[in-house]
């Protein structure tokens, strides 16, 4: 598995309940979070080095970018700053993930690529192995960033104002305009007054909400096979999602699920997804099995 460059926010929902309960996300700034690929643009004293991905692949598509945000922030080489990182996102409003993501991937500029940046920190080591800290709180890298303010010109640049968060019902009611309301994924709701620490983010400083789609499906059939690394058997159940042949749904099933998956056969389940794909033929995103609905005697497809 990948050791990824930067911090990476945790999902409120996978917190324990007690760590929830330490968490007041009243006061917190919540911003989009794009439907995109993370990247990290790294200059040392102004001077353009790299752009990475996550886990600190160079990135082809993105280099048009560069121009934009000296010309955005001209600070990046101003005296004092030196080794400066802006971390974001490859995103375009106009597109889905999986375009957004196959632009992303190109060995080539995709100029109608855009990027949203949502900090700015230091790092030491070296370009293309940077490691991301910073000592300043978040609200003030934001202000960096410009982002309680609307900039003139053909930027591609995406900067959007934060929303002062008033509590969890708050933060999953933004969570789902924005998911209902253009190309994001979600919220992240932070605290103003977190440092940059790569970490495992058990802290909560920065806390993703994603809100799920959920479907009642008919399971049409199983598949079976077994694990390519861990050699137990593994399985699926096979579901009727619009216009497709089956989708398969395989996460969520604990083990005694899996080792009877025919139970399943004929009966309506719940499955949450991240999204679906576009188009007649489009297939759920992550779908994950909730459980058996008994009470609804008519699946929604």
């Amino acid at each position: 598995m990948s050791q990824y460059l930067n911090l990476k926010p945790v999902e409120f929902d996978k917190l324990s309940a007690k760590a929830k309960a330490k968490i007041n996300l009243a006061g917190r700034m919540m911003l989009p979070k794009y439907d995109g690929c993370f990247c990290i643009f790294v200059y040392e004293d102004g001077v353009p080095l790299a752009v990475l991905s996550r886990d600190g692949k160079l990135v082809r598509s993105m280099e048009h970018i560069h121009c934009d945000l000296l010309r955005r922030y001209p600070w990046i080489g101003s005296q004092g700053f030196g080794k400066v990182a802006i971390l974001g996102e490859a995103w375009s409003p106009s597109k889905d993930f999986a375009e957004n993501s196959g632009a992303f991937r190109r060995h080539s500029t995709q100029h109608d690529l855009g990027f949203a940046p949502f900090d700015a920190v230091l790092w030491e080591g070296t370009a293309l192995a940077p490691k991301l800290y910073s000592p300043m709180p978040y609200r003030d890298r934001l202000r960096m960033l410009g982002h309680e303010y609307a900039h003139p010109g053909p930027f591609l640049i995406h900067t959007p104002t934060p929303v002062v968060c008033e509590g969890a019902e708050h933060a999953e009611r933004y969570a789902r305009h924005l998911k209902a309301h253009g190309s994001y994924d979600g919220a992240i709701i932070s605290d103003p007054d977190a440092v940059y620490l790569v970490s495992n983010g058990s802290a909560g400083e920065f806390l993703k909400i994603k809100p799920l789609l959920s479907f009642s499906l008919m399971v049409t059939g199983i598949v079976t096979d077994v694990g390519e690394k861990t050699g137990r058997p593994t399985g699926a159940l096979v579901v009727r999602f619009k216009n497709t042949k089956g989708s398969k749904v395989a996460t969520g099933l604990s083990e005694e699920q899996q080792a009877n998956l025919e139970q399943f056969i004929g009966k309506i389940i719940e499955v949450q997804c991240m999204s679906v794909y576009p188009g007649e033929f489009g297939k759920m995103r992550e779908p994950r099995f909730v459980g058996v609905r008994d009470d609804v005697t008519q699946a929604d497809y």
